[in-house]
């Protein structure tokens, strides 16, 4: 997906964002209580959209932690800044860059991407910079949609449909990852709807 058109997508969905992705993007507050963060640690979430995540995040590190919140649409960001400057986060970054060639100040204890590593067109570049970017032992954890290959035929459909929304959905991401990780936890969840995965390098 392109820069314009992927601000045009989001320039769309930026206002109803919160309200609609409840509805299919499951799971999320879920994980976000689970994660395995500890207070003064440094979290960076990639695609954080409209910064739903960040209160779960900013919760876990403490107001000496540090969070980081990617994304390349500025409409999304301008939402996340909103959720930001209401709750004075005063430890919450925004990054306005593309997951594959940001570089943080300071190398995170975990790298979040929660349902978007699928809108990643180079998810292998997205998932390398990841790494360098993750302290030694840090984590990386994703949460997104799975191949759903028990239903075959209502999967292609499904695949189909989102692709029209600029997602692909595939298992190559976590084969490449279990290649190269020490230690790879992967979850399917909700009969093969979508996944988490918990990754060490």
């Amino acid at each position: 997906m392109s820069d314009s058109t992927m601000e045009n997508y989001y320039r769309l969905h930026a206002d109803i964002y919160d309200l609609s992705r409840p509805f299919f993007l499951f799971d999320r507050d879920r994980t976000l209580k689970s994660l395995d963060l500890k207070k003064n640690q440094i979290v960076l979430d990639v695609g954080c959209g409209t910064g739903w995540n960040l209160r779960y995040l900013v919760e876990k590190v403490g107001a000496k932690g540090k969070v980081y919140a990617l994304d390349c649409s500025d409409s999304m960001l301008r939402k996340a800044r909103e959720k930001i400057e209401q709750n004075k986060w005063y430890n919450v970054s925004l990054l306005k860059a593309f997951a594959e060639n940001y570089t943080l100040e300071d190398k995170a204890d975990l790298i979040l991407f929660s349902y978007s590593l699928t809108m990643i067109p180079d998810w292998k570049s997205a998932l390398d910079n990841a790494r360098e970017n993750l302290k030694s032992q840090g984590k990386l954890v994703i949460l997104d949609f799975y191949v759903w290959d028990r239903y075959e035929k209502m999967f292609t459909i499904w695949k189909k449909w989102m692709k029209i929304n600029h997602v692909s959905i595939s298992d190559e991401p976590m084969k490449y990852l279990k290649e190269k990780s020490r230690e790879f936890k992967l979850s399917i969840l909700r009969g093969g709807y979508n996944y988490r995965l918990d990754v060490v390098f």
